[in-house]
C-alpha cells in the first residue's frame, strides 16, 4: 500500500503554526513595555543615556508605538541640554526625527504637538511662523487645555504678533475666567487686552462658563478703573452664584467696593452678612475699621459701630484695640466714646486707663 497521509498530524503542526504566529505579536508587545517601564526607571535616576539605550531596544520591538518614540524624542531634547557643544545640534536632530514620528504614528495626541514644538523652538534656523504654527496645532489639538493657550499667547507676545494675541486673551477670559489673576500679571497685559479679556468674561458669562469666576474677573477689571457701581454690581451678582461658598472676606471686598462708590446701606448690609459668617471667631474692628479708612469714610465708622451693635455684641478686648487704632488716626472722640464704656464696665482694667491718659495728653489737658 502508498503511503498514508497521517491528517491529524499536519493539522496539529498548523495549529502549533497558527499559535507561533499569535504569540509573536504579543511577545513584541510585552519586550517593548518591559523596555519602556526600565526606560522609566532610569529617567528617575536621570540616567537619560541608559534610558535612551533602552528605549530604542524597545522601539525595535514596538516600531509603531508613539509614546516609546515620544519618549525618545524628550530625552533627546533633554540630553541637548546637557551635551556639548558639538553634541547639541545633533541631539535636537534626533529629538526632532523621533518627535516627527510620533506624531505620525499618532497625530492627535496634544503632548507630542507640545514637545515638537519646543524642540521646533529650539532649533536653529526655524523660523518665528513655524514656530508659532507649531504652538497653534497644540491649542487646536487641545483647546481646553489652559496651559497650552497661555503658552501660545507667551509665544504671541515674544513674537510681537499683537491681533493673534489680542484673540487669544479673550478666548483665555471666554475659556478660563478663574485665570485672569495669573493674565493680568503678565507682562504683555495692557489696558486693551484687558479690553479684550473682559469681551470673553462676558461671552463666558452668556455661555454659563464658570459665571462666577467671571463676574469675579469683571469686578475686579471695573474697580482697576475706578468704576466702582459697576464693580459692585459684578461682584454682588457673582456672590449670588454658589453662595455656599461664599466667606467672610467676600462680604467684606463687596462692601469695599460700596464703600468707594459711596453707597453706604448696602456696604454695612454686606459687613454684617460677612460677620455673621465668621460669628465662631472674634470680630476684628481694627480691620473693619482700617477697611473705611482705606475708602476714604472713615469718619462714618462711629456711625456704622453704632448701627452694628444693635446686631452683634462686641468684646471690651476689641473695643481696647479699636480704641488703640482710633487714637493713631486721631479719631479722639470715638476713642473716649469707647474706652469710657469699658472703665464703666470694667474698672480694674489698666490698659484703657493708660489711652485714656494718652489722649489727654495729646489734647493738652
Amino acid at each position: 500500500m502508498g503511503n498514508r497521509v497521517d491528517k491529524p498530524h499536519y493539522i496539529k503542526i498548523f495549529f502549533l503554526f497558527f499559535i507561533f504566529l499569535l504569540f509573536i505579536p504579543a511577545f513584541r508587545f510585552f519586550a517593548g513595555q518591559i523596555c519602556y517601564q526600565q526606560a522609566q526607571r532610569f529617567i528617575r535616576q536621570q540616567s537619560y543615556q541608559r534610558a535612551v539605550d533602552i528605549l530604542q531596544k524597545g522601539s525595535g520591538w514596538l516600531p509603531w508605538d508613539s509614546r516609546l518614540q515620544h519618549r525618545l524624542g524628550v530625552l533627546y531634547f533633554m540630553l541637548s541640554h546637557t551635551a556639548g557643544v558639538g553634541s547639541q545640534d545633533t541631539f535636537l536632530s534626533f529629538a526632532l526625527e523621533h518627535l516627527k514620528k510620533a506624531t505620525q504614528l499618532n497625530p492627535l495626541e496634544p503632548t507630542i504637538a507640545a514637545s515638537l514644538a519646543y524642540v521646533i523652538e529650539f532649533q536653529k534656523g526655524s523660523k518665528p511662523d513655524e514656530i508659532l504654527a507649531a504652538y497653534q496645532r497644540v491649542v487646536d489639538l487641545s483647546p481646553n487645555t489652559v496651559q497650552y493657550l497661555m503658552l501660545y499667547a507667551d509665544k504671541l507676545y515674544a513674537f510681537k504678533r499683537q491681533k493673534k494675541l489680542t484673540k487669544a486673551v479673550q478666548r483665555l477670559g471666554r475659556i478660563y475666567p478663574g485665570r485672569y489673576g495669573v493674565v493680568r500679571r503678565k507682562p504683555y497685559w495692557n489696558e486693551k487686552l484687558e479690553r479684550s479679556f473682559a469681551e470673553g468674561l462676558l461671552q463666558a458669562i452668556q455661555e454659563n462658563t464658570d459665571p462666577r469666576k467671571a463676574r469675579i474677573a469683571l469686578a475686579d477689571i471695573q474697580a482697576q478703573q475706578h468704576n466702582w457701581a459697576d464693580a459692585a454690581k459684578q461682584y454682588r451678582l457673582a456672590l449670588l452664584l454658589k453662595q455656599h461658598t461664599n466667606t467672610s472676606n467676600n462680604y467684606f471686598k463687596l462692601a469695599t467696593y460700596y464703600l468707594h462708590a459711596n453707597t453706604f446701606e448696602p456696604a454695612y448690609q454686606a459687613i454684617t452678612a460677612g460677620l455673621k459668617k465668621q460669628q465662631a471667631g472674634p470680630i476684628n474692628l481694627q480691620y473693619l475699621f482700617s477697611l473705611f479708612q482705606r475708602t476714604g469714610h472713615g469718619d462714618l465708622f462711629r456711625e456704622f459701630y453704632l448701627h452694628i451693635s444693635s446686631e452683634l455684641s462686641f468684646s471690651y478686648a476689641e473695643d481696647i484695640r479699636l480704641a488703640e487704632l482710633l487714637i493713631k488716626y486721631k479719631k479722639y472722640t470715638f476713642a473716649l466714646e469707647l474706652l469710657n464704656k469699658v472703665v464703666t464696665e470694667r474698672d480694674y482694667l489698666a490698659k484703657p486707663w493708660l489711652l485714656l491718659a494718652k489722649i489727654y495728653r495729646s489734647q493738652g489737658k
